[in-house]
């Protein structure tokens, strides 16, 4: 450890640039016993010296606003791809001469390059005050062969907020241009090209960066929807090229294209396999910026601003879709590889199990749940005590509430009334268009594309701040789409909200009215347009009043399996909303008696019918 001397002048001085730095292992692996402290605060001097002085060999500078906005762009070429950084380079000074001049440029061991002659491994480091740095992101990868399995690997990312990079003096790192005690800062246009060059290096799109249409999962239906069949006739590239695209000559495996209305030289996308064009410029709108678009998104993107629903109405228009099926497995969203005959056991592997519970046990994590209820009979003011009740459980954990229908008054009154805490936020929609539906901020329309990435931004920027997102509350379904209650629609617009929580882990709850007929015994058909909704959600909770200021909340539909949930008592006191569990309810204790008889019969043919009678009577089941 004879460098450990000047590895601790390095450590302080960067220290006091205002940049957090911590020791790690050989491994990259930190050695402090938390490490979040470090990706909030810079350590302290005392700290720095005890870590550095003749103990720790290995430095590691911690990305974001800690570090005062510093990002780095770490690229690794691999034995497939060795020239990566070359390309890089290229292209940086190609779209902005002089831009790599300003930067900080380290050279590392990139020790999982194992071909001979070895290719190192570069840092770009840089400060971006302009904006709030992104976590680590990926922005060049391929998939290569691994023992005849398919492997996905990353040649180039970013290494910003809650992220670090190992870092000069550490043996093998080397500083080729610059000093951490003085980052360079630049502009987010500045940054952009960086990122912009390094995604132009892609081809590899992994299934949540395409751009889709919201849609159900595929049934036995003999009909070819319009988009699939629109992507299976379309020439991508003449697409593409009508629609203003300037294909331009590349050096790439995949062809580039230029953005209408870029001047000069320089790309915008890049065409995969004549299928997919993965936009990798931030300039390139309404086209966003890593993100894949087949031929039918590409379509709905250009000439239906989004909406998938009109596009594909459109384009039954033309004579696309409509052709029938031979057969189930020549439909294009049926590949199987193996049979279509399952045993029960197989069945019930497939349904909906309990993993975590969010919320006592009523609401499964990552689960589509639905509240429903009749006007001012207590919705939104018993979900929000919901919320309250799982954020105190939940220290690191947020709550997204849509206000759909643009109207945050009554939510507002009620938060303040209830409280449930700084974590409970309302989603705000930017504006983007003087869409004659857009009327208001808080409006919504999740046939849209650009709508569902607002609430996967949102998803995201919670994850950024260090908060886990554990339910996403959409209030009120028929404020989802301009279509009001219509079946399909709302079935889509449900089903695309449903893809983006279970893509972070998070429970789409959803509050809908009941219809004015109050003689309907069966509690789902009481939900307006019930088939739709209720298809879409895994529970129904139905909210309904026994008192001017008491509620029960009833489970009606549960595919969650071996799910027997208590019916809640809800009372309005002093303090609040008092939610308590009171018994099970009639759906549930008839869907545990014919578990309890299943189960049984698994056993034994036959019983004495005093048997069945007596033991379930012992448990309390319906005779």
């Amino acid at each position: 450890m004879g460098h450990t001397k000047n590895l601790m002048q390095e450590a302080i001085a960067c220290r006091k640039a205002g940049l957090s730095i911590f020791p790690v292992g050989e491994n990259k692996a930190p050695v402090v016993e938390e490490l979040i402290p470090y990706m909030e605060n810079i350590a302290l001097l005392d700290e720095t010296e005890e870590w550095f002085y003749e103990k720790h060999d290995y430095m590691a500078m911690m990305g974001g606003a800690v570090s005062g906005h510093l990002e780095f762009v770490d690229c690794d070429p691999k034995k497939e791809r060795p020239d990566t950084w070359k390309q890089y380079a290229e292209l940086v000074n190609q779209e902005a001469p002089g831009l790599l001049d300003k930067l900080i440029i380290e050279r590392t061991p990139n020790l999982k390059y194992k071909a001979k002659p070895h290719k190192p491994g570069y840092h770009l480091a840089y400060r971006c005050p302009d904006i709030t740095i992104p976590g680590n992101t990926k922005l060049a990868q391929f998939v290569t062969d691994n023992e005849g399995k398919p492997k996905v690997e990353t040649s180039i990312e970013t290494r910003g907020e809650r992220g670090y990079c190992v870092v000069a003096p550490s043996p093998g790192y080397e500083l080729l241009q610059g000093s951490y005690e003085n980052v360079p800062v630049i502009t987010k246009e500045e940054r952009d090209i960086l990122i912009k060059c390094s995604r132009a290096l892609n081809e590899y799109v992994e299934p949540q960066q395409m751009v889709t249409s919201p849609k159900s999962n595929p049934t036995t239906t003999s009909e070819l929807r319009p988009g699939d069949d629109f992507n299976n006739r379309t020439d991508m590239g003449a697409l593409i090229e009508k629609s203003g695209w300037q294909h331009v000559k590349s050096n790439g495996k995949y062809p580039r294209y230029r953005r209408p209305g870029k001047e000069g030289r320089g790309y915008s996308a890049s065409l995969m396999d004549n299928k997919i064009l993965y936009v990798f410029s931030s300039n390139a709108f309404p086209f966003e910026a890593g993100r894949g678009y087949d031929a039918f998104a590409f379509y709905t993107t250009v000439e239906h601003e989004g909406d998938f629903s009109a596009a594909a109405k459109a384009l039954a228009q033309e004579g696309y879709g409509s052709q029938k099926v031979t057969s189930i497995k020549d439909h294009p969203e049926f590949a199987p590889t193996s049979g279509f005959l399952v045993g029960t056991d197989e069945l019930e592997d497939s349904f909906v199990k309990v993993r975590d519970w969010l919320y006592r046990e009523h609401l499964p994590k990552g689960a589509p749940i639905m509240f429903a209820a009749r006007e001012g009979d207590g919705k939104t003011s018993n979900l929000i005590q919901i919320c309250k009740e799982t954020l105190e459980a939940n220290p690191d954990g947020i709550i997204l509430w849509v206000a759909t229908e643009g109207k945050t008054a009554d939510t507002a009154d009620k938060i303040q009334q209830l409280r449930p805490g700084d974590r409970f936020k309302i989603i705000r929609k930017p504006p983007r268009t003087k869409s004659k539906w857009d009327k208001g901020e808080f409006s919504f329309n999740f046939l849209k594309t650009y709508d569902l990435k607002v609430l996967e931004n949102a998803i995201i920027e919670a994850h950024k701040l260090g908060y886990k997102v554990l339910a996403v509350i959409i209030d009120s379904i028929r404020g989802m789409t301009p279509y009001g209650d219509s079946e399909s629609e709302i079935k889509n617009a449900m089903y695309g909200v449903n893809a983006i929580c279970e893509k972070y882990e998070a429970s789409a709850i959803y509050i809908d009215h009941h219809n004015k007929q109050i003689s309907i015994k069966n509690l789902l058909d009481r939900v307006s347009g019930s088939t739709a909704k209720t298809s879409a959600v895994a529970l129904v909770y139905a909210i309904l009043p026994t008192g001017s200021y008491v509620r029960k909340i009833v489970c009606a539909k549960s595919n969650i399996l071996h799910h027997t949930p208590y019916e809640l008592h809800s009372a309005l006191g002093t303090d609040g909303i008092v939610i308590s569990e009171m018994k099970r309810s009639a759906y549930t204790l008839k869907a545990q008696a014919q578990k309890w008889l299943i189960d049984i019969f698994r056993n034994q043919i036959t019983y004495e019918s005093n048997f069945i009678k007596e033991e379930g009577q012992k448990k309390r089941l319906p005779g």
